[in-house]
């Protein structure tokens, strides 16, 4: 019987540490996580909304500033890790709303400021040229393997500026300017992570910051983030069976509601691994009363850096999503410019639609439960 039942559901809440002080319910992936600290590497993950993205990076955080300790009594308590580190943690969703270039560049500095403050950076500078030359400067004084660098909503900036090219432009230089700085600054990162929705990491916004080995399709990784079956069933048995009792079902037909809901996601080619969009299901299982409610749509049903891109490309005509949407696999394994990315690509990055089978070169792409296909018919009506 799993430990966790009575354990209240960590809704809203990404910060590791806190979770574990309130003794909130954790799905463990703490084994996988241990194991990607003991690589001295840099990586990129990108992964749909509600996935727990940024809990993944407190998790990361709490393990190279605490050591093994943070993971007591977890699957990875039992790692080694060759001594504490420096951990800087930069949130880009904080600059994902802004009016101006003005508005984005003071967000910016603000980010790298608080960010690498903590280490003992200082500036006080609004102009990000400067901040950026400072932050270099600081950068080079640095023993190597010394710090860790977790980045998370990278893209968060240039999503929001999608609607308007001229500022994106501008955006885009100050981004390619920091990133160039993270690139060349590779020796001084113990370990390096950056993490957001889609994959425009190593286009030429970014400098060619190539030194980062993508996470996001590999096999082993899965299951990172998001429930597996497995997990639901271990997890929150208990609860399944109080949303059970709530609806007047058995256990195993809220199962199959769940997976026809908020399951159906595959982020790997090899489609061994299949999971569920953990917010949707926590806010299920928060109130099964309320029955099977779109969780999405009340997240991103207005989400303008989406909505704005897709609303005026091909696929308007909704039949287009009643049956398998062939894409070369390359489409999906490679880096796009943001301002040449696929309207199916976009869509599948977000999760409204996910890898159903593979054959040769092709992939087939499929809408994975309903409340994607209620978010297409919505916006494709």
């Amino acid at each position: 019987m799993p430990t966790s039942a009575l354990q209240n559901l960590p809704i809203g809440n990404a910060f590791f540490t806190d979770i574990r002080r309130r003794n909130l319910l954790y799905v463990d992936k703490t084994d996988m996580i241990a194991d990607l600290a003991g690589f001295h590497q840099s990586f990129f993950l990108t992964r749909p909304p509600g996935f727990g993205r940024t809990l993944l990076l407190s998790a990361f955080e709490s393990f190279f500033s605490q050591g093994p300790q943070a993971f007591k009594g977890l699957k990875g308590g039992e790692a080694q890790l060759d001594g504490l580190y420096s951990t800087v943690r930069l949130d880009f969703s904080t600059a994902g709303n802004f009016t101006d270039l003005t508005d984005f560049e003071s967000k910016f500095c603000c980010i790298i400021q608080d960010g690498f403050g903590k280490d003992g950076f200082q500036s006080n500078s609004n102009n990000a040229v400067d901040l950026c030359e400072e932050l270099s400067s600081w950068l080079r004084q640095q023993p190597e393997d010394s710090i860790v660098l977790l980045i998370d909503d990278y893209d968060a900036p240039l999503l929001s500026a999608l609607a308007n090219w001229s500022l994106l432009l501008k955006v885009r230089i100050i981004l390619a300017d920091f990133y160039s700085i993270i690139k060349y600054g590779e020796p001084i990162w113990r370990f390096f992570l950056i993490s957001g929705i889609t994959k425009f990491i190593q286009s030429d916004i970014f400098g060619g910051l190539n030194i980062c080995t993508d996470l996001s399709a590999i096999p082993k990784y899965g299951s990172l983030l998001g429930f597996t079956d497995e997990e639901l069933d271990f997890y929150f048995d208990d609860r399944l069976k109080i949303a059970a009792a709530a609806l007047g079902m058995s256990p195993e037909e809220v199962r199959i509601r769940l997976r026809g809901c908020y399951g159906g996601y595959c982020f790997e080619q090899t489609l061994k691994h299949h999971v569920y969009s953990p917010s949707s299901v926590l806010k299920f299982l928060s109130s099964p009363e309320l029955g099977f409610k779109n969780y999405r749509m009340e997240r991103e049903g207005k989400s303008s850096a989406l909505v704005n891109c897709i609303k005026e490309h091909s696929l308007s005509n909704l039949s287009n999503f009643n049956e398998e949407i062939p894409i070369p696999v390359r489409e999906l394994d490679f880096p796009q410019d943001i301002d040449r990315i696929s309207e199916l690509v976009l869509l599948t990055q977000y999760g409204f639609l996910t890898v159903g089978r593979i054959e040769g070169g092709t992939a087939f792409l499929q809408i994975p439960n309903k409340e994607s296909r209620q978010f297409i018919e919505h916006h494709y009506s």
